[in-house]
């Protein structure tokens, strides 16, 4: 049936489709044409102002008819709520609608559409953001949000009926919207907005300024707050925080900007869902610069594995960098990831935050002027450069958030902090006391990865924080460094041309050459990831990086 509703479309003149969704009143049938016409803004066609629709499709099984293009059509249940309550009344509503706009049963079709989002969303007059249909609390449920923009002080927002009301949760407040892949830059890439849920619109200045407002409250006059009404306060900020601050920043940064970084926008945005692995690339590479969008075409037929490498591989190409292997390292096994590609399908909780491990890295010239000229092979394989430094030959203890027996995580952070300390100055067999404060200060350096803060509260903070994300460690010769979580006992660590900070790598079984060479196959690394390696941070090797570097395959 739908391949009598769709003709086909010629990509080389970026044709679309468009819906025309028929005036009429709620409890009338659905009814919709569709036309084409281009992004070219050709003179032969006709291209009428349009929205689009960014919305959750929902359960593909649950589904109701409408009439398309004087056909029965199945869509899901949740885009008929949306085009039964956003049709107008007296006149027809022109819209983009990826479910019906694109014939779903033509994945060369979806393909290519996916290329074509970017122009989609900037173009529309608006886009209309649907998070679902109304319930009975979802009028009350937004009362925090008006509370927040009108300036009040926790202590001076309304009860309902004398008890305390609902505080906005993420299914009130979401319904899966906020959260998924697709959405994010279906919001970010047009110029106006109108958010639906169900008859009820909710401004996103509104969003924002409540955001902001309490923020500011939550920091200053109403941080100690102890009343019940405090949870839901501090509940209601975090909810608000985590979805609408980051489409607010993203948004801000494009009006002073040209593009985004594309690594860091899959990096930042891993948490968020997506029905199959490949949009957690193909969902945000509209947001991309257009070098970043020319190099990745969408093939859902591609292996994961090469989807995920395909943003790595075009930055290692088109920037003399190993930036990009500063990324997640907890990869989903099933997926079969190389160790330099990250997963973007992994959610970071408990790492190493990616803006504070992409501003770390930034801070240091490991490889000095060593520049980066990358291979990569089959997007498997990747060949670069360097130097091995040290070997690893004894590892710290790892902070937990617990242990059995202390309540105080405080108190569990000294612990291991002593602990380390101890390890540290065991290596100093010289009875100098200016080698004990050589090595004192090795070991703090060490800790706070060489960023010291005045504030001593801030500096215990910040060890207690490096302990969390990272272990310390001591290598072969002594030296003292901060390396992964995951680092082991034999682990080498290399200074790579093009990379900031050292790299622990882990010696492989398997062995590789590159095609067409006659040397021998010689033995792979897996990488650990980056590290501290105390006095190796700032050039230091960067003489000997120059003169005695050899290949080095990472798989």
């Amino acid at each position: 049936m739908a391949d009598s509703i769709y003709s086909d479309l010629r990509d080389e003149r970026r044709e679309i489709r468009l819906l025309f969704l028929n005036a009429g009143h709620p409890q009338d049938a659905i009814v919709a044409t569709l036309m084409v016409t281009s992004l070219n803004w050709a003179h032969e066609y006709w291209t009428p102002e349009y929205e689009t629709l960014s919305y959750v499709w929902g359960d593909p099984l649950t589904t109701r008819a409408i009439s398309l293009n004087d056909q029965p059509y199945h869509i899901t249940e949740n885009l008929e709520a949306a085009l039964r309550s956003l049709r107008h009344a007296g006149r027809a509503r022109i819209l983009w609608i990826d479910a019906l706009c694109i014939n779903q049963n033509d994945p060369r079709e979806r393909e290519h559409q996916i290329t074509l989002m970017r122009d989609i969303f900037e173009g529309c007059a608006s886009c209309v953001v649907w998070l679902g249909d109304e319930d009975e609390e979802t009028e009350r449920i937004f009362d925090p949000l008006y509370w927040m923009q009108d300036n009040l002080h926790v202590h001076r927002w309304p009860c309902f009926d004398g008890e305390i009301g609902r505080q906005v949760s993420e299914d009130d407040l979401t319904h899966g919207w906020w959260y998924r892949t697709w959405t994010f830059q279906e919001f970010i890439l047009p110029k106006n907005h109108e958010i639906r849920c169900g008859r009820f619109e909710i401004p996103f200045d509104l969003l924002v300024r409540s955001q902001q407002n309490f923020t500011r409250h939550g920091n200053s006059c109403c941080m100690f707050a102890s009343n019940s009404l405090m949870v839901i306060a501090r509940q209601t900020k975090a909810l608000l925080g985590n979805v609408v601050l980051p489409l607010y920043e993203t948004r801000q940064y494009l009006e002073r900007n040209d593009d985004l970084d594309f690594l860091a926008t899959l990096e930042d945005n891993c948490h968020r869902i997506a029905t199959r692995d490949h949009d957690k690339v193909y969902g945000l590479i509209g947001l991309a610069p257009l070098a970043v969008r020319d190099s990745i075409t969408p093939n859902y037929s591609l292996d994961i594995a090469a989807v995920y490498a395909q943003p790595v591989v075009e930055r290692l190409r088109s920037h003399a960098s190993l930036r990009p292997l500063v990324a997640l390292r907890n990869q989903d096994k099933e997926l079969q990831l190389p160790s330099w590609v990250p997963d973007w399908s992994s959610n970071p909780m408990g790492g190493i935050p990616p803006w504070l491990r992409r501003s770390r890295y930034d801070l240091f010239s490991a490889c000095g002027s060593q520049l980066l000229h990358p291979r990569i092979y089959d997007h498997r394989v990747l060949h670069v450069r360097g130097i091995k430094c040290e070997s690893l030959k004894s590892l710290g203890q790892i902070m937990e958030t617990f242990q059995e027996g202390l309540a105080d995580p405080v108190s569990n952070r000294l612990l291991v902090l002593r602990d380390n300390y101890e390890m540290a100055m065991s290596e100093n067999t010289d009875q100098d006391p200016s080698a004990e404060n050589f090595q004192q200060t090795a070991f703090w350096r060490t800790m706070l990865f060489d960023c010291v803060r005045s504030n001593m509260s801030q500096l215990l903070n910040d060890v207690g924080f490096n302990l969390y994300r990272a272990q310390f460690a001591i290598t072969t010769s002594g030296g003292l460094t901060m390396a992964p979580l995951n680092t082991q006992v034999g682990d080498e660590i290399y200074i790579l041309a093009g990379g900031n900070m050292p790299f622990v790598l882990r010696p492989s079984t398997i062995k590789f050459s590159p095609p067409g060479s006659s040397d021998p196959p010689q033995p792979c690394h897996t990488l650990v990831g980056e590290c501290y390696l105390d006095q190796f941070m700032d050039g230091e090797y960067s003489d000997r990086l120059r003169e005695d570097s050899v290949d080095i395959f990472i798989i």
